[in-house]
């Protein structure tokens, strides 16, 4: 194994123990219009978007399967959602060649209500019947809005990340 491939494993170890971390003890709690943020989904789609969708979409799983041992949902529930969200959110990245700070935090803003949305089909699929009674369009907002207001700092930090394997940029004189 390569020096960058040890050197983005230990990043992204580290990112996913914190954000596991911080969305279990301080996010979780967080109420905005009865409803809790959530970081685990906006790591995910910022990696999409940083890393492109194959990148994205091992960041999104990990990130999820580490938050789902927390929760009480089927195992690996949010790591589907987390890894199909931000492969979807660096699919639609690829076209681009370059990529506002505005259109950023756009598609985290609607990857993020779609993830929402893709947690309660998919849970409903696999026999969660409480998630028939969350108010969908509420928690998709909230959550929406929030991680469009953190976006550009994860997209960063995502960057920051995977930037070790990186392809070298090309110098056209």
């Amino acid at each position: 194994m390569s020096v960058a491939r040890l050197t983005v494993t230990a990043r992204l170890a580290a990112l996913v123990a914190l954000v596991a971390l911080v969305q279990v003890s301080l996010v979780a709690p967080l109420r905005i219009f009865g409803v809790a943020p959530d970081v685990v989904l906006l790591v995910a789609v910022a990696a999409g978007v940083a890393a492109g969708p194959e990148r994205g979409a091992i960041s999104g799983f990990v990130v999820g399967i580490a938050y789902d041992l927390f929760l009480q949902t089927p195992l690996g529930l949010t790591a589907l959602v987390c890894a199909l969200a931000s492969y979807g959110t660096g699919l639609f990245q690829l076209p681009l060649v370059s990529h506002p700070r505005s259109w950023q935090a756009g598609c985290v803003v609607v990857a993020s209500g779609l993830g929402v949305l893709g947690f309660l089909v998919i849970g409903v699929v696999l026999g969660q019947d409480e998630l028939l009674g969350v108010p969908v369009l509420r928690v998709a907002t909230v959550v929406a809005l929030v991680n469009g207001v953190l976006a550009l700092p994860a997209v960063r930090l995502l960057s920051w990340v995977w930037a070790p394997l990186a392809p070298p940029q090309r110098v056209v004189l």
